[in-house]
């Protein structure tokens, strides 16, 4: 969170101060912070283990980072704009078009979902609701393990 408070403080500075850079760099800014969290994730990991698992666990750890922000960035545009690929001619080409999906008509975006702070916001919903299903598969296994301990017959209700 520190790198993308920076990242995204730097990306505005070059925005206000220095916007043909902004516009040529472009998507390039934001994937640093993406670049620092895989990196260092590897970094952790490939100290302590074997080259092939830190193979592995590389991959793992950017097909999730790519599924995360997908899911995140995906969320966001709904959000925001009401559609999914909106602008993607920008990026791929006229051919791209055809890849919008309006989800639902607004005749106003919602801004927030869409700048930085929205992000904050959405990965820390993210966050909790991945938190709010571990507490919860948790508590299954306990209530399992619990259910195995008790003698044949018994339901454990007193």
């Amino acid at each position: 969170m520190i790198i993308a408070s920076v990242v995204s403080a730097v990306q505005m500075l070059i925005n206000a101060y220095a916007f043909g850079l902004y516009q040529s760099l472009g998507i390039f800014i934001p994937l640093i912070v993406t670049n620092c969290i895989v990196v260092g994730r590897a970094e952790a990991f490939a100290a302590k283990k074997g080259p092939a698992l830190s193979a592995l666990d590389g991959f793992s750890i950017g097909m999730g980072a790519t599924c995360a922000m997908f899911v995140l960035g995906s969320l966001r545009e709904i959000i925001g704009n009401g559609t999914l690929f909106d602008g993607a001619d920008a990026l791929l080409g006229s051919w791209a078009k055809v890849l919008r999906v309006e989800i639902f008509h607004t005749d106003s975006p919602f801004l927030l979902a869409m700048l930085p702070p929205g992000a904050f916001i959405g990965l820390g919903l993210m966050l909790a609701g991945k938190y709010l299903i571990d507490e919860r598969m948790k508590k299954r296994r306990a209530e399992a393990a619990a259910e195995r301990a008790l003698p044949n017959g018994e339901t454990g209700n007193v």
